[in-house]
């Protein structure tokens, strides 16, 4: 059985503005595997993983998205293969269920309103 790469980066830089945070960093991520980026509070952990999600745009390199340039993919649907949780608390109170549904919206139809029968389908069937 071969192993799919999912994500790639090449001589990726990471920062801000002009400033590099991190890198150049080369990773490469299969399907099924885990991958965790650690380090100490400062060290670029968040903007490594916003470069490489597509949030942040890199001071160089790039990234490949099941082997196509992150760039070349739309919002919607860098959106479907791509989804991250946000570090910061969300104020009103919101159960799992919810949450888990809201990874839904880059489904929608145009003029969809509310979550169909195969929203709610899809979040239970896990």
């Amino acid at each position: 059985m071969t192993s799919q790469t999912i994500l790639r980066a090449e001589q990726l830089i990471c920062g801000y503005g002009r400033k590099a945070v991190i890198g150049p960093l080369d990773l490469t991520i299969a399907r099924g595997s885990l991958t965790a980026i650690i380090g100490p509070n400062g060290a670029g952990k968040s903007t490594c993983f916003k470069t490489l999600t597509g949030v942040l745009p890199p001071l160089s390199g790039k990234v490949s998205l099941l082997d196509k340039p992150l760039t070349h993919y739309s919002l919607r649907e860098r959106a479907r293969l791509i989804s991250m949780v946000n570090q910061q608390i969300i104020p009103q109170p919101l159960r799992v269920y919810d949450y888990v549904l809201m990874g839904r919206l880059p489904y929608f139809k145009r003029f969809q309103i509310g979550y169909s029968e195969e929203d709610h389908t899809r979040c239970t069937h896990y």
